[in-house]
């Protein structure tokens, strides 16, 4: 007779497993295992597809990722890894040790999650032990564990489905109110879900329940809606079903001729060679059709050509079924003999079939008997046969797990030989191989190849501020939007330190394309980082070589994009360059610069020179700001804009720095000696102070004892800040800053204005000065805007207490307008032009 929908099959993959076996970040145990966590998710739910396809090569796959799940410290990983392999084993036809193989893995994800997990796995137990062990108690227990941990998450989908296998069940153990119950509940739950087959499937089990119960009324509309609800071609059986359970409900119901037709209909696109017991279904279903249309003669012919096709198949089952519909139809049609004879037929065939349980258990029961007294008379063999197979299995388990760890090592060994342990990015070895395999390709006119190198700016300035720790985070936040703005196909990989290579082949190698990649990347790179409270800002410079263009081995290619990306660290950072001659050039001059300054610090070929700062109320020196000159031999006068960041670059700012101060403080020194000065108009000797130096966490006490060392007193001099710094983001720098003042030096915040102007900073680190930039002040005549904008500086320094310096003072109309904005101090070449510490003590303003 028609049956309840059948279940998904116990193998199969239904909605909701496949997506389980997926990655969840939150289940990683470590950063540091992220990578082993993406492959072996892949690698089980590359199983689940095999086991979808009825490959066997399932099992071997699952098993090798329930390997690799043993070396992480992820228990729910490993549950994964072992349902995934249980179900292999099943498929397989190895039922024992699948069920086990769930068992566990039912057991590790209850402990380990997530729920959702946990839940498939329970769920795939129960129909194991249903529909291939027939335990059917052992699978509502199954069931109902799975059903309260889908309670426990809330999630409508997955009660459903457990709902939808737990329903026929209980309808199998006569339970047939819990069954009824548990299929409305399905009903409700899947019916606004994604998986219109369970739902179909749900409308298909409660209208066979009302057509066992003598109500066809309702089981149509229930019947007539999952019909609609399957696909000919993906649930093909489904619908035979359904249209088998509604032809008996409209046959039931006096619809004779729709039940007919549905019922031919169906019978029409069953294949008795391969739907063996559907075919035998079918027939019993088309006899009680036309039993119910009255059509008793055509009954008794489709129900004895089904008892044919049931005998010859073996389907004792199906063959009871069919002999008494058969009886019934015979004495509906008047054949009151052979009826009877059916019926003496049936009694036959039903005590036969008693007879051959019978006799099975009898069977089953003698071998037991035997074996018990073959075991009796063998105990003490079979002890020790026991013992030794006991003892093989331990060791050959235990050989297994040896073999299994040492290919998860030997794999771990192989990723790490390849890979940089901070970033997972490919290291310089791997880099190396694919540049030749690349450069390999580019020959004669190949896939075309591009390298992109890059070199984080300042780096070692945060590392210096903010710890080690903090500089890693930036590099793997830095190799992070790397990875995910490079294009797809891109190699990104750590060349070491605060270096990065980027590799493009293809369109994206072209030199226009790798340029806009290049730019697009450095965008990147300079996204704020949060290190700590503040934000931290990092640049980056690139350099791009092509082959064969620049370059035909990977040495050399990497060579000539490193010279690049120094081009454009020469030409002032965060910017992106192509190797260029003129750009060499400047690249061997900053070389030598570098080679050479050094030895000019130390052999004092450094010479100072000072700027007076006057004072536009009385007229008076009010103060000096020393400037470096550097005499080279062979390059001429070197500007301070150009060996400065050189010394920052090559660690040389420390030695620079020592000199400034002990040349400033010789110069306070010598204006003291030169006259007596008025208490409080003392003129301040100024230095400039690099981020560099301010980084140090040894600058205070550092500074008190050179300027000691020199005669001087640290009062004397007022350290100069650059505007660039971002002290207002750092609170260790303003503490600095506010030790610095304890100790006695003044400060004065330089060029503000200059394009990073943050007025919160001066309300937070107390400076004596504020220099306002030569842009601002050249630019103050050329707009009134502009003019505003200085009358505001100074106005809000006022404010503030602070002494305003007006650098940059070249004319008479810029000395007076400063004058009437009630500006402080001034310096330039109108006032004097930097001079000699001898030609210093002789001026006179």
């Amino acid at each position: 007779m028609p049956q309840h929908a059948d279940t998904p099959h116990p193998l199969a993959v239904d909605s909701g497993t496949a997506d389980l076996a997926a990655a969840d970040q939150a289940d990683m145990a470590a950063p540091v295992h992220a990578q082993e966590h993406a492959d072996l998710q892949a690698q089980i739910e590359h199983a689940w597809v095999l086991m979808h396809a009825d490959t066997p090569a399932a099992l071997t796959l699952a098993l090798q990722a329930q390997a690799r799940a043993c070396a992480l410290p992820d228990g729910s990983l490993g549950g994964r890894a072992q349902h995934a392999a249980g179900m292999a084993e099943c498929m397989l036809g190895r039922i024992a040790q699948g069920a086990s193989m769930l068992r566990d893995a039912t057991a590790a994800l209850q402990r380990h999650g997530p729920p959702l997990a946990a839940c498939a796995a329970w769920r795939d137990l129960g129909s194991v032990l249903t529909n291939l062990t027939g335990d059917v108690p052992a699978g509502i227990e199954a069931l109902q564990q799975a059903l309260t941990l889908a309670r426990g998450v809330d999630d409508p989908q997955e009660q459903g489905l457990v709902l939808l296998r737990l329903g026929p069940l209980l309808g199998r153990m006569g339970r047939f109110d819990e069954c009824e119950s548990a299929l409305q509940t399905a009903a409700t739950l899947l019916q606004q879900g994604p998986d219109a087959r369970a739902y179909a499937n749900t409308l298909v089990n409660l209208g066979f329940l009302a057509v066992q119960r003598n109500d066809p009324a309702a089981a149509v509309p229930l019947l007539l809606q999952a019909r609609a609800l399957c696909d000919p071609v993906k649930h093909r059986l489904d619908l035979l079903n359904c249209e088998s359970n509604l032809a008996l409900a409209w046959a039931a119901l006096g619809q004779s001729a729709q039940a007919l037709a549905l019922v031919a209909q169906v019978a029409q696109r069953l294949d008795p060679a391969t739907d063996g017991f559907q075919w035998a279904d079918q027939l019993l279903t088309t006899g009680r059709v036309q039993l119910l249309c009255g059509q008793p003669d055509k009954a008794v012919q489709s129900l004895r050509e089904g008892l044919a096709y049931a005998r010859a198949q073996g389907l004792r089952a199906a063959e009871i079924d069919l002999m008494e519909w058969l009886a019934q139809a015979l004495q509906a049609h008047g054949d009151l003999a052979e009826a009877l004879q059916t019926q003496r037929e049936l009694r036959v065939a039903e005590r036969r079939w008693l007879d051959e349980q019978s006799a099975n258990r009898l069977r089953v029961m003698q071998a037991g008997i035997e074996l018990a007294a073959q075991r009796a008379e063998n105990h003490a063999l079979a002890r020790a046969r026991d013992e030794l197979e006991e003892r093989v299995a331990q060791r050959t388990l235990a050989l297994q797990a040896q073999v299994q760890e040492r290919e998860a090592a030997e794999a771990l060994a192989r990723y790490w030989s390849d890979h940089d342990w901070l970033t997972r990015l490919p290291n310089r070895r791997l880099l190396q191989a694919q540049l030749a395999q690349g450069l390999e390709q580019a020959k004669d006119g190949g896939t075309p190849l591009a390298v992109a190198f890059m070199d984080l700016d300042g780096f070692k300035a945060l590392n210096d501020t903010h710890g080690h720790e903090a500089g890693d985070r930036a590099l793997r936040t830095t190799a992070r939007r790397l990875v995910r703005h490079a294009p797809r196909g891109a190699t990104v990989a750590r060349y070491g330190g605060d270096e990065f290579v980027v590799l493009l082949t293809g369109p994206d190698a072209h030199p226009a394309n790798a340029l806009a990649i290049a730019h697009r990347l450095r965008v990147a790179v300079q996204a704020p980082l949060r290190l700590s409270e503040h934000p931290v800002h990092l640049t980056c410079s690139l350099g791009i070589a092509l082959a064969p263009r620049d370059a035909d081995t990977p040495d050399q290619l990497l060579r000539s994009a490193d010279r690049a990306m120094l081009q454009a660290k020469a030409a002032g950072r965060n910017q992106v360059h192509e190797l260029t001659p003129d750009g060499q050039e400047r690249l061997d001059r900053r070389s030598r610069l570098r080679r050479d300054l050094g030895q000019a610090i130390a052999e004092g070929r450094l010479s100072p020179a000072f700027q007076p700062i006057v004072s536009l109320r009385t007229g008076h020196l009010a103060g000096v700001e020393l400037l470096a000159r550097w005499p080279h031999p062979d390059l001429g006068l070197v500007s301070p804009e150009e060996f400065i960041p050189v010394a920052e670059e090559s660690g040389l700012v420390g030695a620079l720095g020592l000199w400034a101060l002990r040349q400033a403080t010789q110069a306070a020194l010598a204006l003291r000696r030169r006259a007596r000065w008025p208490e409080g108009q003392v003129p301040r000797v100024g230095l400039n102070l690099s981020s560099v130096q301010l980084a140090d966490v040894a600058l205070v006490p550092t500074l008190v004892a050179d300027v000691l060392a020199a005669g001087g007193q640290p009062q004397w001099l007022e350290l100069e800040l650059t505007e660039s710094i971002q002290l207002a983001e750092d609170p260790e720098l303003q503490e600095r800053l506010r030790q610095l003042r304890e100790a006695g030096f003044h400060l004065s915040l330089d060029d503000f204005g200059a394009g990073y102007s943050s007025f919160s900073v001066l309300s937070r680190v107390y400076f004596d000065r504020l220099k306002i930039d030569r842009a601002l002040v050249q630019a103050a005549l050329q707009a009134p805007g502009r003019q505003a904008v200085t009358a505001s500086i100074i106005a809000m320094a006022h404010g503030l207490g602070l002494q305003v310096v007006a650098e940059g003072i070249e004319t008479a109309e810029q000395h007076t307008l400063l004058q009437a904005q009630g500006c402080d101090l001034v310096q330039g070449f109108f006032v004097a032009e930097p001079m000699a510490l001898a030609a210093l003590l002789a001026w006179r303003p």
